[in-house]
């Protein structure tokens, strides 16, 4: 349940305290002036900074509704991604032994580096 902290003289239980559950309950309170829950007012802040050209907000909202851009391709499982599609292309032009097939998949791969 809670987290054990050893004194000198006796043991203590420390409750566990669950931040989301907490903010979410804050964030979900009406402020009595504005009659708007702090969620709404935080979010109206969002987003006139973000309309008024601050990047930070304006990134957090696309991230927030459209999701975090990939830092990087991946492929299955997260491991590197795959070229056979690629070569296989390449491969039904020149034929599967010609030795070509992979000297053009590392031009087109490299093009523009």
């Amino acid at each position: 349940m809670g987290e054990l902290a050893e004194t000198s003289t006796e043991i203590v239980r420390r409750p566990k305290i669950n931040f989301t559950r907490l903010l979410t309950e804050q964030l979900a309170e009406v402020d009595p002036r504005l009659k708007k829950t702090y969620a709404q007012l935080i979010i109206t802040q969002m987003v006139k900074k973000a309309a008024l050209g601050d990047y930070r907000f304006a990134n957090m909202i696309f991230e927030r509704v459209d999701g975090k851009t990939a830092d990087r391709l991946a492929g299955p499982d997260g491991g590197p991604v795959q070229i056979e599609i690629l070569v296989n292309a390449i491969a039904s032009v020149y034929g599967k032994d010609d030795p070509n097939v992979i000297d053009v998949t590392h031009r087109l791969l490299h093009e523009g580096e």
